[in-house]
């Protein structure tokens, strides 16, 4: 799982538990945000997102919130490979 900033939770999502869409270019994937109060939240789902979009250790992922219900999570990847 990959661990979310307790801020956005804080800000964003207001159920311990919520469905959400990631989506890069034409493609989306269904995933989770779990909530735990005394720390930062995990996306579920994020495993079958980076296969199909072959994120790699370096790469930077900025997630950005553009539908709040359903939620949607619009995602751009900076690859590493771009700047090395």
């Amino acid at each position: 799982m990959q661990s979310v900033p307790v801020k956005f939770m804080r800000t964003h999502i207001k159920r311990s538990m919520q469905v959400v869409t990631i989506k890069h270019k034409n493609e989306s994937w269904p995933a989770k945000l779990i909530k735990f109060p005394w720390d930062h939240g995990k996306l579920s789902g994020w495993f079958p997102f980076a296969r199909a979009t072959s994120v790699c250790e370096g790469d930077v992922c900025v997630f950005e919130l553009t539908k709040r219900s359903p939620t949607v999570l619009e995602v751009s990847i900076f690859r590493n490979s771009d700047y090395t």
